[in-house]
């Protein structure tokens, strides 16, 4: 039966309609999320191309046109400090998304190895904060932990509020940071967590900013220059090599008496081209960084150095200011960066003139104060162990670290 030609008509144009201007954006824009106080904060996305998108939030309205490749992005005033959860509407044609519970505060990124890692559930001193944990403004969002070989827009994650069920998960430096800060002002306070245990400095640097100096410009050719040479198919048949020759240590291991097994043999990683291999120089700037570029911040709080300090390394006063600029001139803006000093760790030289990697990265990290800007430092060497690279004390890091109530 065929219909009427006005009725075939509509139906057209609604299906039209309901394929038009479908909102897209990045996880981090999403339910509970905190945005930067007293200012116009960038929220982006892509929708279908030319399209124009409305952003409503607390009484102020933005409109903007997306681009030829659908692409927007648009700003919005957030003002004071505010703990009770509005709602922020983006609508585009037919389509409205709703981004709910979004409070006002201070956002500030956490990153570095595992020491800003070392989640609240492996310390069991603190279990009893754990079960009392409820801060309804501390919030936080927690990258996984993925590599690129480029530049990425997005990343998995969720913004979840501080209770016992959440907050074992957190970085215990970050926790304990985000709790001081939001104690000491009053305010919601939310902490986006994006770090990687083992890697060092150059990883989280974009390979553009580290081609800018001779000691990091030459890994980054070497690294370039071998992904060329990189063959997966030949890869992934020595990979199949190594499964079998794992396989059998995995039979031979459990053929032992269990008192005498020791470790069990490690399953070979599945190969990856070099420029995707997460200790390589840039790779976690691009797929852990990049995506939050332009997410407005109030500054970055860094737990890193374990990683670079070894012999050959380009001095860590290079290296870490290097990252800092890098990351200021892509957020156009020159925020705070706290760091964390490394505490003491192995048994204490007892001849002079030993040399100790360890000891000089620490000074090279207090030479940094006096050369960047807007940094500090939060000096650890009193809770050091020296038998554990991983000081279990994340608490009083944390508080070191917080901007106010240290004086």
């Amino acid at each position: 039966m065929k219909l009427p030609v006005a009725l075939t008509l509509l139906v057209g144009l609604l299906s039209t309609f309901s394929t038009l201007a479908e909102i897209s954006l990045p996880h981090f824009f999403s339910d509970h999320m905190v945005l930067q106080r007293n200012e116009k904060a960038a929220i982006w996305g892509s929708t279908d191309p030319g399209a124009k998108v409305t952003l409503t939030f607390k009484g102020h309205k933005s409109t903007v046109t997306a681009d030829a490749k659908g692409n927007w992005k648009a700003m919005i005033p957030t003002g004071k400090a505010d703990a009770s959860g509005v709602k922020l509407t983006i609508t585009s044609g037919v389509h409205t998304h709703t981004i709910s519970d979004v409070l006002v505060g201070e956002v500030w990124l956490a990153s570095g190895q595992s020491n800003m890692v070392v989640s609240m559930n492996r310390l069991p001193a603190y279990a009893d904060i754990v079960k009392a944990a409820r801060y309804p403004a501390i919030r936080m969002f927690n990258a996984p932990t993925v590599t690129a070989v480029e530049p990425q827009t997005d990343i998995k994650g969720e913004w979840v509020a501080t209770t016992p069920e959440t907050c074992h998960t957190y970085s215990a430096v970050a926790f304990f940071f985000a709790k001081k800060l939001h104690e000491e002002l009053g305010i919601p306070v939310g902490v986006i967590k994006s770090a990687w245990g083992g890697k060092p400095v150059e990883t989280f640097t974009s390979r553009k900013a580290l081609r800018t100096i001779p000691g990091t410009r030459e890994w980054v050719d070497k690294t370039i220059a071998a992904d060329k040479k990189y063959n997966h198919a030949e890869a992934m048949a020595q990979h199949e090599k190594q499964l079998e020759a794992w396989k059998q240590k995995v039979t031979e291991w459990k053929a032992k008496p269990a008192d005498k097994r020791g470790r069990s043999p490690r399953k070979p990683a599945t190969p990856k081209r070099p420029l995707d291999l997460e200790g390589q120089p840039g790779v976690l700037f691009n797929s852990m960084i990049h995506p939050f570029i332009g997410y407005n911040i109030q500054g970055a709080i860094w737990y890193q150095g374990e990683a670079n300090a070894k012999a050959g390394r380009v001095p860590y006063d290079q290296t870490l200011p290097l990252l800092i600029r890098d990351w200021r001139e892509r957020w156009d803006r020159e925020f705070e960066f706290l760091f964390v000093q490394l505490a003491n760790f192995r048994a204490p030289s007892t001849e002079p003139g030993t040399p100790d990697w360890w000891a000089l990265l620490q000074d090279r990290q207090r030479l940094i104060l006096d050369t960047t800007p807007k940094t500090g430092m939060a000096t650890i060497n009193d809770i050091g162990e020296e038998k554990d690279i991983h000081p279990k004390n994340k608490q009083d890091v944390g508080v070191t670290q917080c901007p106010v109530g240290n004086a």
